[in-house]
């Protein structure tokens, strides 16, 4: 994480906040947290692709059904052997939203996807900050998010995560540019005036 965690938080995040993002960099916003998040976690490589891949192509289909959303993945060319890998973990990512059992990957997923869609800017609503996004997930108030993932996900992106736009007392609209190795510094992060 110290050395690649801060790129991954900062590209998931580069976007104009007043423009809705297109359906294809919401999911590159989600394939990059998913495997910034596995880094942090620790899983080896090969899960961290599986993710990111999931990240992407779970967005293929506008189903929430489990099963609908990988049916076209299944006879898919060209996915070797991360194919079933990657197949479960999309289905589980639509399953847990519904209350029902998921794998790692799935809660991994969800969780990113939902905190990337609850930080964007769609047509017809604004992008929640995020330090509330990951507030609302912490505390349960997002159905089908465990609140154990996102507590994990809030230690990954910290109470103010890289790239957030913040307002200082000041009045003075700044981004969060570090957050430094410990602790103390995603409490009181590195800012820079915009």
């Amino acid at each position: 994480m110290r050395t690649h965690g801060a790129l991954y938080q900062i590209l998931s995040v580069v976007a104009d906040p007043k423009k809705p993002l297109t359906k294809s960099r919401v999911r590159v916003s989600a394939a990059i947290d998913a495997i910034g998040f596995g880094t942090f976690l620790g899983l080896p490589k090969n899960d961290r692709m599986v993710l990111a891949l999931a990240g992407l192509l779970g967005g293929l289909s506008n189903s929430n059904e489990p099963a609908t959303a990988v049916k076209h993945l299944l006879g898919f060319p060209g996915l070797g052997g991360a194919a079933m890998s990657l197949v479960l973990a999309i289905h589980d990512a639509r399953a847990v939203r519904f209350g029902r059992a998921s794998g790692l990957p799935g809660d991994i997923l969800a969780t990113v996807e939902t905190y990337t869609a609850m930080t964007s800017t769609a047509p017809n609503r604004a992008g929640l900050a995020p330090a509330i996004a990951l507030s609302s997930l912490q505390q349960g108030g997002v159905k089908g998010i465990d609140p154990r993932w996102a507590l994990l996900f809030a230690a990954y992106k910290g109470p103010f995560p890289l790239g957030s736009p913040i307002t200082l007392s000041d009045g003075t609209l700044a981004a969060v540019i570090s957050q430094g190795e410990a602790e103390a510094g995603k409490q009181r992060p590195t800012v820079a005036p915009i």
